[in-house]
């Protein structure tokens, strides 16, 4: 025959604050009346714990570019250039130094967009993920070049180069 009790725990002073600690010697009692003592030390230690729920921010980590390196030819719109990361959530973007005409930095999802207006050669860019804990970077190598000519049955035309 199997026997089956049922136990209440309860815990109160709970800390309220962030930072806050506290030891419970919580009562652990069995239906019927009978109280057993059982002795169990709750510590909190974590910086943002307020009524027993913890909501640590962590930074950002891992940054990178669906597109990298990144080859763009002039006067024709680009795919949009999305990042990627781990870690926290990401609260701004910014890059440097500036990217090339024509081309922008969303500050708060990170794409890469536009219409490069003039050719530039390879050049590195730093985009920086950030939230209120830290930061991620990543490198990203972007060139700018001229559309090609083409011979199109007589006569000279652009492409779209890539």
């Amino acid at each position: 025959m199997t026997h089956q009790a049922w136990f209440e725990l309860s815990l109160s002073g709970l800390p309220r604050a962030a930072g806050t600690a506290t030891r419970q010697r919580p009562s652990l009692s069995r239906s019927g009346g009978r109280v057993l003592a059982v002795s169990v030390a709750v510590g909190f230690a974590l910086g943002n714990l307020a009524c027993g729920q913890s909501t640590r921010t962590i930074a950002p980590s891992g940054l990178t570019y669906s597109t990298n390196p990144a080859v763009y030819p002039v006067g024709v719109a680009i795919a949009p250039n999305t990042p990627s990361s781990g870690g926290g959530a990401v609260a701004s973007y910014s890059v440097s130094p500036t990217l090339p005409a024509g081309l922008s930095l969303s500050t708060s999802t990170g794409v890469i967009t536009g219409t490069p207006t003039t050719g530039t050669a390879a050049a590195n860019y730093t985009v920086t993920a950030t939230n209120s804990t830290g930061s991620t970077t990543a490198s990203l190598s972007i060139t700018i070049g001229l559309p090609a000519l083409v011979w199109d049955t007589g006569n000279w035309t652009t492409s779209n180069w890539q």
